[in-house]
């Protein structure tokens, strides 16, 4: 025999509730993702400032470095 009375489910108010589950995660995605592009452009924007400060303190010119790296791949 069975031991209780099956629940009804409504299905319609766990679709809703599973729709603003999605919407919610999908705003926290949407702002990782926002984060994570402006944490690339602060990296890009220190490693561009490191290598223009090591330029000045090596006193060459970008054309002098960049012929630098090429013979240094050869």
């Amino acid at each position: 025999m069975p031991r209780g009375v099956k629940k009804t489910v409504d299905y319609d108010a766990e679709i809703a509730k599973i729709d603003e589950m999605i919407v919610k995660q999908s705003e926290v995605l949407s702002k990782l993702k926002a984060e994570k592009k402006a944490l690339r452009e602060e990296k890009k924007a220190t490693e561009v400032k490191a290598l223009q400060e090591f330029i000045a303190k090596e006193g060459k010119t970008v054309a002098e470095i960049l012929e630098i790296v090429k013979n240094a791949g050869k």
